[in-house]
């Protein structure tokens, strides 16, 4: 076992009597040796046998444990001195083993107190019981070291277990009376007292009142019930509200009290030394309850304040970590928004320059560019989505669709990446059609996610399955799909860690592409259908296999499509009137050029005021709205416009793409909101909605 020793804060007394050794020393001295001189009078004047007042021990080892084993010195002195002004003359041999033993017997308490970590404040139920069980043991080693070197000299008292019991039992009273009351009140306590001076004003008085009545009259003879009642009624209440230090106050007191009255009036019939063993006794068995209780109800406030500071902190980092939450999530739009703003213009150059070129050379470098703005647009996408999923701002859209033409949409999604990276795909579906009910966007995400995953972390040339089955037990139908490889596998360390955001591996070059959210994104959307999503490796370099589960209900195998005849044609569709609103003139510019080319008529704002001034003259069929407009915002416009009657189309064209900014778009009188960049393929599909037909 370790040495423990207790790191107790002591008061400003012993903190100078420490550094003045020599004045503690005479301090201890003085104080040990009158109590000793007590002691051996009560003894000699009242013939108290067996039962002896002996406070000296209480006070040695309260000195020890206070100021260290140096003051064994000023105690071996004072056993010396109480020696010879003692009227009994003791043999030499006998007197010296008197001053060892009763010398060493405080040392051997405060070595084992330390030991295990005694703290002098006794405010803990631990404290309480080391103390206890100290002075049911220790008190025993000066009488038995006496009566050794006696034996051995030949100089046996007439009765050895008188004398024994007797300076066991005076040890025993001393330490639980006098050491606790001396540790406390002079260390620096901790606990604070829930009553007031009142309170404790009125608690005390009612304690000497008790005790009095107890120990100085002959009332307690006819009421001895209903007193003790009253009196241990008043310890309980001390113990309860007060703390230690009062309790073993209260302790003192009422010893005082009663040793004071035996001595002096002894209202009983017994005699003096059956009456100061029953003194004793009375301590000896009701004051290790109390320093117990008042230990337990100060370790129940202490650990209550404890808890409420812990409670109070873990609000405090909660409140940070929301704020902290929605500071990143609004990192996360600006920053999405920024950088869409950049891209539209890109995007609307790069179909522009698609139109007008000719030179297949050219056109390969343009389709390159195309293909990573949609990379970068897609990261940007999946960053926005990582939020919204994790803070359950998430819709979906479940509609009943067919598995083959679901897979057939993520074929054509990730075929470029795989031919790109020369690997072997393969796809296996079920022989019958499998009709559920899903969000198709998000279900199509999902299956990309792992396949792009998949892609990325297979060196070139290797093998990709995707499977999909249905599978029944007695309990539900699942369709089950599963993406397989043989790339670089998970180590039995990071398997736990693949679903978490912005968790990549680190043992392969392609780890440094993407966010590393495809994953998180795909678990989250799988949960939010009730599904299920795992991973399997047998570790690095051995491939992995992520298998999602969706659960099916009862369906029809048989999907309502409303189509138009084959052979049916379009009526041709008007040119519109396009307001362009955007104060970045090169996006603004793009767009309006690709919507010209489509055989619209386009005009151009760059403010929102402009773009209120212009509807009344230009009188557009729509209006391609921006949201972050110099002066006044896109949803003041939109609010504006529809205020004045205008009936125009109003397209918000944005790098806000959350949830709530579409909301806010809706309430504004936004009828279509698109996030930037978008192409001209998507602002068509709507207008094509728009767009009246010709007669």
């Amino acid at each position: 076992m370790n040495t423990m020793i207790a790191q107790t804060e002591t008061s400003p007394i012993v903190n100078y009597l420490k550094e003045h050794s020599v004045r503690t020393s005479l301090i201890v001295y003085a104080l040990h040796l009158s109590t000793s001189v007590l002691g051996y009078y009560i003894f000699t004047t009242f013939n108290t046998s067996p039962a002896v007042v002996w406070p000296p021990f209480g006070i040695a080892l309260a000195a020890m444990l206070l100021f260290g084993y140096r003051m064994s010195i000023p105690i071996a002195l004072s056993h010396i001195s109480a020696i010879l002004i003692n009227f009994t003359s003791p043999s030499v041999v006998t007197s010296l083993a008197t001053v060892v033993g009763y010398t060493l017997q405080p040392a051997i308490g405060t070595y084992i107190l330390r030991r295990f970590g005694f703290d002098n404040r006794m405010e803990h139920t631990r404290d309480a019981l080391l103390l206890i069980a100290i002075s049911l043991v220790v008190p025993a080693v000066g009488p038995l070291i006496t009566l050794a070197v006696q034996f051995a000299t030949g100089s046996l008292p007439t009765s050895v277990l008188t004398s024994l019991t007797r300076a066991w039992a005076g040890g025993i009273f001393s330490i639980m009376v006098l050491t606790p009351l001396i540790l406390t009140f002079l260390s620096r306590t901790r606990s604070s007292s829930s009553s007031s001076s009142v309170e404790k004003g009125v608690a005390f008085a009612m304690l000497i009142a008790v005790t009095y009545v107890t120990f100085w009259t002959i009332l307690v003879k006819s009421y001895s019930f209903i007193v003790l009642y009253i009196l241990f009624g008043v310890l309980f209440w001390i113990a309860l509200r007060m703390g230690p230090r009062l309790v073993t106050l209260s302790i003192f007191i009422m010893t005082a009290f009663a040793i004071a009255g035996t001595l002096i009036v002894n209202p009983s019939d017994k005699t003096i030394a059956q009456q100061l063993l029953s003194d004793q006794l009375f301590v000896v068995l009701f004051a290790p309850f109390y320093l117990i209780l008042s230990a337990v109800v100060f370790e129940r406030q202490k650990y209550a304040v404890s808890l409420n500071l812990y409670s109070r902190d873990l609000e405090g980092a909660l409140e940070k970590l929301s704020r902290e939450d929605k500071m990143k999530n609004e990192f996360i739009a600006i920053l999405a928004h920024e950088l869409r703003n950049p891209l539209a213009p890109l995007v609307s150059s790069l179909e522009l320059l698609k139109l007008h070129n000719t030179d297949q050379e050219s056109g390969e470098f343009i389709d390159r560019a195309q293909k990573q703005t949609q990379v970068m647009r897609r990261l940007l996408d999946d960053l926005l989505d990582v939020t919204r999923v994790t803070q359950k701002k998430f819709n979906l859209k479940k509609e009943r669709v067919d598995l083959r033409d679901l897979i057939t949409q993520v074929v054509e999604n990730v075929q470029y990446f795989m031919q790109e990276r020369h690997h072997a795909f393969s796809i296996s579906l079920p022989t019958s059609d499998v009709v559920f009910t899903v969000d198709p966007v998000r279900f199509e995400q999902v299956i990309i996610n792992l396949l792009n995953n998949a892609a990325k972390y297979t060196p070139p040339g290797g093998r990709i399955n995707l499977t999909a089955s249905v599978e029944n037990t007695d309990t539900k139908r699942e369709l089950v799909i599963r993406v397989q490889d043989n790339g670089i596998g998970i180590s039995i360390e990071s398997i736990d860690q693949v679903f978490e955001p912005f968790r990549q591996f680190n043992d392969t070059p392609q780890s440094g592409a993407g966010l590393g959210v495809g994953l998180a994104i795909a678990k989250r959307l799988v949960v939010l259908h009730q599904g299920t999503i795992e991973v399997f490796s047998d570790g690095v370099g051995k491939g992995s296999t992520f298998t999602v589960r969706f659960p099916l209900q009862t369906e029809v195998a048989h999907i309502s499509t409303s189509t138009a005849p084959a052979n049916s044609k379009q009526k041709p569709r008007q040119p519109l009137k396009i307001l362009v609103v955007d104060d970045n003139e090169a996006a603004a510019t793009g767009i309006g050029k690709l919507l010209e080319h489509h055989g619209h008529n386009v005009s151009l704002s760059h403010t929102g005021e402009d773009a209120i001034s212009e509807t009344r003259s230009f009188a557009p069929d729509v209006v391609l709205l921006d949201i972050g407009l110099p002066d006044i915002d896109g949803y003041e416009v939109a609010k504006r416009l529809r205020k004045n009657k205008i009936s125009s189309t109003i397209i918000a064209l944005t790098g806000y793409g959350q949830d709530d900014d579409k909301t806010e778009a809706k309430n504004a009188g936004i009828d279509h909101h698109l996030i930037k960049p978008a192409g001209i393929a998507e602002i068509e599909n709507i207008l094509q909605r728009i767009r009246p037909e010709t007669a």
